[in-house]
């Protein structure tokens, strides 16, 4: 059908159609990024939340790795009732992830190839505990055990940068990952001093492990200040303002000075270390907390985006068409009287 055929009401529809398509197809467009974001969100909170979990049985763990040391070190004269503690410890946390587990439904496969692994690391818990108590297991192997069921369980801190499209959640996660991998060479180190001042001596290789994990510790601790925000870097200063952090730099200059004969109680380290640690763990529980909230805060500006989004598209839309209506009805009502005057001129020569 030609254009110029067309009638007076329906060429002004097709001139209004034009910018109402373009802006239905604009707000379409913004609420699709609005719901994709907050689905994106909701994937991205209990990832978050699950990743606490861990994180707090990874703590745990790090205490019994370094108390397990300190035990083999020792042939069993020290530790020993701190370690079967701590083991409740952890039981304890393990329980909890898998509760934690049960109650939520995690869809990605990755998520749960992860875990179905985390699992198969911890049902070998018993079997090292076992080997540790009759002594017939190496230091080097037992940290080694408890180091790599660490690095998986904080694996799932990674899932969450490579979900997120928001810059400001991948650049956050990043930082708390790194502070995450630098608090766990922080437990290491523990293990392996722990070890070290019970034999009074470095063992095999453990001297070049000592001085790697210091390094790692800071450039770990050096990528999460890069990365992360004004507040966390203040709450990291904060913390580790301690003197259990000096303590533990002094006795870390008395292990690099020399490879024996130290003079050092290996419980008096696991103390001061630990306490260092616990400053540590008290700015993980900080970013815990300030990444919740952001990816809260997310969801939340989402479903609210999308809210606004639909209900002033829905509006602005209605007005619209109702403006279009009565405007096209008043023009063509002037049309139609219009051509009556003219068809009565030109029929009846009336020039009133």
């Amino acid at each position: 059908m030609n254009f110029t055929n067309l009638s007076f009401r329906k060429k002004i529809f097709s001139l209004l159609a034009l910018p109402m398509i373009g802006f239905l197809w604009l707000s379409i467009s913004s609420i699709i990024e609005d719901v994709a974001i907050k689905n994106e969100m909701s994937t991205i909170a209990p990832l978050t939340e699950l990743s606490v979990v861990y994180s707090e049985l990874v703590h745990e763990l790090q205490k019994e790795r370094g108390m397990t040391a300190g035990f083999l070190g020792s042939k069993g004269t020290k530790f020993s009732k701190k370690l079967q503690s701590q083991r409740q410890n952890t039981d304890q946390k393990s329980g909890k992830k898998e509760s934690f587990w049960s109650e939520n439904d995690f869809n990605l496969d990755e998520i749960k190839q992860l875990n179905g692994i985390i699992n198969q690391s911890l049902q070998k818990l018993s079997s090292i505990r076992q080997q540790v108590d009759s002594q017939s297991i190496s230091a080097s192997k037992a940290i080694n055990y408890y180091t790599q069921l660490n690095k998986k369980l904080l694996t799932v801190a990674t899932l969450n940068a490579s979900i997120s499209s928001d810059a400001l959640i991948t650049k956050e996660t990043i930082a708390y990952y790194n502070f995450l991998q630098g608090k766990e060479r922080a437990g290491i180190e523990r293990a392996v001093l722990s070890n070290t001042f019970a034999k009074n001596k470095f063992g095999e290789g453990m001297y070049a492990k000592f001085i790697t994990l210091v390094s790692e510790q800071n450039t770990y601790f050096d990528n999460f200040n890069q990365l992360s925000n004004k507040q966390n870097k203040k709450q990291f200063e904060k913390q580790l303002n301690n003197s259990a952090v000096d303590e533990v730099l002094k006795l870390r200059t008395v292990a690099k000075s020399k490879q024996s004969d130290f003079d050092i109680d290996a419980e008096y380290w696991f103390a001061q270390s630990t306490g260092r640690i616990g400053q540590l763990k008290k700015i993980e529980n900080y970013l815990d907390d300030k990444i919740l909230a952001l990816v809260e805060e997310k969801h939340s500006d989402a479903f609210q985006g999308m809210l606004i989004n639909t209900i002033v598209s829905s509006i602005l839309i209605v007005l619209a068409l109702i403006i279009s209506f009565y405007t096209i009805n008043e023009l063509t009502g002037r049309v139609a009287n219009l051509t009556t005057v003219m068809d009565q001129v030109r029929h009846e020569n009336d020039l009133t």
